[in-house]
């Protein structure tokens, strides 16, 4: 078996109904694909315990509702914590008076 892994991710596809609801198609569905590592810790962690990137977002859903029915049909889910995005500000190079009125937000 080849070595499937992204930066030490494991890539899943996913099918799920399109947010966009399309009355002349009926419902659509949209393929995504997340990414699934096992969290690995020098502590005795349960070795059941998973990061998830790139979870896909609907504004009616939250995310913990959604990984757990992803989830659950194959194992139990005993418990699930949502991180926000992390994000990294870019310093102005030109700004040497300390403002920072002109800060950019840049997303991973």
């Amino acid at each position: 078996m080849t070595n499937n892994l992204i930066k030490g991710y494991l890539p899943i596809r996913i099918s799920l109904p399109s947010p966009e609801i399309k009355e002349k198609e009926g419902l659509c569905f949209e393929n995504t694909f997340i990414f699934v590592k096992q969290h690995t810790s020098t502590n005795e962690s349960s070795p059941r315990t998973l990061f998830v990137t790139n979870t896909p977002v609907y504004p009616s859903i939250q995310t913990s509702i959604l990984l757990r029915n992803i989830f659950e049909r194959y194992a139990d889910v005993e418990k699930i914590l949502v991180a926000p995005k992390p994000q990294k500000k870019l310093e102005n190079a030109n700004d040497e008076n300390g403002d920072d009125d002109n800060d950019t937000s840049v997303e991973d």
